[in-house]
């Protein structure tokens, strides 16, 4: 059998690992980096393998893996990370790895993949792949959320620290964002035909994929009366009394 036929094709997610900080960890443990590196290539490559992915290359503390879904590779890749979190490793040191994902189309031939999806893969582990974000109903109206976190004008490179990181930007969006937000006061039905409109043009562009949703559950005692809750503020406390 031949890698052409062995391999995912057509639509296809690519998953680029690397160890932070490699050479420091080699310095600080010398022989027994080698004990590190078996560690962290086992515990991956059980992450990887559970969710189908498809081993293409590996060199030194580098992986490249091809999966059939992006819900795979997300899957392997938040597996993989919880491995290396719960493993105790050499001297108490951290194992840090970093991960990119990267969807496309690449050409396969003989000897694997290539196009520019693949080199685009390796450039996107400098990029944050995995973070924490959530639209909660302290947003009065989807801009809230949307403005500061995937327009333009939250995109900034030097700003490590800004709540766009997916980098998206989108000269169309934005604009369909200035009219959505002009007509949220005096049209306000009007203007949430707008937000529904460019929810989907962001779902379609897919900058971020949705991974999980919070359900909260809270108990009480059989002591307390007038239980109120409220979807914003969670349990009305002042409205509680106890036998």
């Amino acid at each position: 059998m031949t890698i052409r036929n062995a391999i995912p094709t057509g639509t296809v997610t690519m998953l680029f690992t690397d160890i932070e900080g490699s050479t420091r960890l080699l310095k600080q443990l010398g022989e027994r980096y080698g004990d590190l590196l078996a560690d962290h290539r086992r515990l991956l490559r059980a992450a990887f393998a559970a969710h189908g992915g498809r081993e293409m290359d590996t060199q030194g503390d580098a992986f490249f893996v091809a999966f059939a879904r992006a819900r795979n590779a997300v899957e392997a890749a938040v597996d993989a990370q919880r491995a290396l979190a719960g493993h105790e490793w050499p001297e108490g040191v951290k194992c840090r790895v970093r991960m990119g994902l990267h969807t496309g189309e690449p050409s396969v031939a003989e000897e694997g993949y290539h196009g520019i999806g693949l080199h685009r893969g390796h450039e996107d582990q400098l990029h944050v792949q995995i973070g924490l974000l959530g639209w909660f109903s302290v947003f009065a109206t989807p801009g809230g959320f949307i403005v500061g976190a995937l327009n333009c004008g939250s995109y900034n490179t030097e700003n490590t620290q800004s709540s766009n990181f997916a980098e998206f930007c989108d000269p169309k969006i934005d604009r369909e964002i200035a009219r959505a937000r002009s007509l949220q006061t005096n049209d306000p039905e009007a203007a949430s035909l707008e937000w529904a409109k460019i929810d989907r043009n962001l779902t379609w562009q897919a900058p971020w994929v949705p991974y999980a949703n919070a359900e909260v559950i809270e108990v009480r005692s059989s002591r307390v009366g007038n239980y109120q809750y409220n979807p914003q503020w969670g349990t009305l406390l002042d409205q509680l009394w106890v036998h």
